[in-house]
């Protein structure tokens, strides 16, 4: 199966049926959906504008080939303490249950989160912005929330990125779509659904000037 040929065909057909803005087509996803919405941007940046990737690095085989030809923009929510997809790189390791046991089945190999951040800065060429440590949304929870932002200030390109440190496999603010023994205990510092809508907000493409 083509996924991103199903994609951008979706998108067109969006854009064919309905008076949506071609300027603002984002993409977002949590883990296996994370590393699409990556390669997606790689592949169909013609299309989408910006992404947001939950609880993926970058795949160590997208970080050597992906080539970004559109300005773009990409964020990253992550937690440090993920057990699926290790924040150092490497395999990893998706939970399934086999007899009343948890086991781990290879998934593919990522680069690290911090090289992740890197690969993508460099892609779209952006600055260091700026840094710093994000409120949490309840006090009693003990976590830390790092943001750091970069930005192209010719194309506007943006690069975000969140990592919570005692965060696990989940999509912050969420729900678990299996258990908290496989996948991380639930997070509720960060509300990843409203910091993701208002990075699309922000990150539509720029209309070229016409002479």
């Amino acid at each position: 199966t083509d996924d991103v040929y199903f994609l951008k065909s979706l998108a067109l057909l969006f854009q064919a049926r309905y008076p949506i803005d071609e300027k603002r087509i984002h993409i977002a996803g949590i883990s296996n959906g994370g590393f699409m919405t990556q390669r997606v941007l790689c592949e169909a940046n013609d299309i989408f504008v910006s992404g947001f990737s939950v609880a993926a690095n970058t795949s160590l085989n997208l970080s050597k080939f992906c080539q970004v030809n559109h300005p773009i923009s990409i964020g990253f929510i992550f937690g440090k303490r993920d057990d699926v997809v290790p924040y150092d790189g490497g395999e990893v390791k998706i939970p399934y249950q086999e007899g009343g046991t948890t086991k781990r089945l290879a998934g593919g190999e990522t680069i690290s989160f911090q090289d992740s951040i890197l690969f993508w800065k460099k892609q779209l060429q952006c600055e260091f912005e700026t840094k710093k440590r994000l409120p949490k949304m309840n006090r009693f929870w003990g976590q830390e929330i790092r943001f750091e932002s970069f930005i192209n200030r010719v194309t506007n390109s943006k690069v975000h990125s969140y990592l919570i440190e005692d965060g696990g496999h989940i999509w912050p603010h969420g729900f678990y779509y299996v258990s908290e023994k496989n996948y991380g205990y639930f997070s509720d510092d960060l509300d990843a659904t409203k910091h993701i809508l208002k990075f699309f907000a922000e990150t539509a493409r720029e209309q070229p000037e016409v002479n």
